[in-house]
């Protein structure tokens, strides 16, 4: 077991996180962590599945605490981190105005902050791997905006420039970093981790007459997703095993369209496509 790559991947509960620890666990030592444990029974049980391999550990990403309980046992048990995977995410839909204070914090602190002060205190362990890797899990979100999502964009947008900056910085050290823009999956983004926010005061909101048409464009967005999260953890599990590594991968057909459009397409014609479809999802 000494041989296997030791992974270390943030939001385990479903998703992404729980269908890379699937394909993951009979060829590496995994650590899967979790924010809590009433949602983290499938998780606790695949762990059952392969005691040798899955190790599991409770971790909310904005808790500092947690974050340095986690990396001391990594030191302790293992002495290194050959993989760092920062997938933990959550989404909240609405007008920026109805957004709380508390709410935007919130989503840029799990999305952003919490991959930036974990991926710092996980550096010293990777650096004593010969094949450290740094996998964020983005979103074209961080590439190219739409309404309705200011603070996933925001968080996103954050993560983006991050990494490349970052990714400078540690070529030198034969740190790869890369990012994950996987488009829409069947995950909990969709479900459970994605908030429809409604503003502090409902009756003033500006918005008031649109949040009905709100929620019904997240639930329909949700019924349509049929894509399988299993096919990105299989992406990943090669690009781990792969030199070099490219720093981008952009997966699905439409996400890559969305990005080559905000490349090459002018923004007033963008902007006139975006409009049109938010009027008709709003019912305007």
């Amino acid at each position: 077991m000494k041989d296997l790559p030791i992974v270390l991947i943030t939001g385990c509960s479903s998703g992404f996180g729980f269908a890379l620890v699937q394909q993951l666990a009979p060829q590496c030592q995994v650590i899967a962590t979790y924010r809590q444990e009433s949602t983290a029974q499938e998780l606790l049980a695949l762990q059952q599945k392969y005691p040798e391999t899955i190790t599991c550990k409770l971790l909310d990403v904005t808790y500092a605490d947690q974050q340095q309980e986690v990396v001391d046992w990594i030191q302790t048990q293992f002495g290194r981190l050959d993989v760092l995977i920062n997938n933990a995410g959550i989404a909240v839909v609405g007008y920026s105005d109805d957004i709380s204070d508390e709410m935007f914090s919130s989503v840029i602190s799990t999305n952003f902050l919490g991959v930036v002060t974990l991926t710092n205190r996980c550096l010293p362990l990777l650096r004593k791997s010969q094949r450290a890797q740094v996998i964020v899990m983005s979103s074209i979100a961080g590439l190219t905006s739409f309404p309705l999502m200011s603070a996933y964009n925001a968080s996103k947008y954050a993560v983006e420039g991050w990494a490349e900056s970052i990714r400078y910085e540690l070529s030198r050290e034969s740190i790869d970093v890369v990012l994950i823009e996987p488009g829409t999956y069947q995950t909990n983004i969709l479900d459970r981790n994605l908030i429809i926010e409604k503003g502090l005061h409902l009756a003033q909101s500006a918005h008031v007459q649109d949040h009905e048409s709100i929620e019904k464009i997240a639930h329909r967005s949700k019924q349509r997703c049929n894509y399988d999260p299993r096919d990105v953890a299989r992406i990943i599990a090669h690009i781990i095993h792969k030199k070099p590594r490219q720093f981008r991968y952009i997966l699905k057909f439409s996400a890559k369209c969305r990005f080559v459009l905000s490349r090459y397409v002018p923004f007033r014609f963008r902007e006139w496509v975006v409009l049109k479809g938010l009027r008709w999802m709003l019912g305007r």
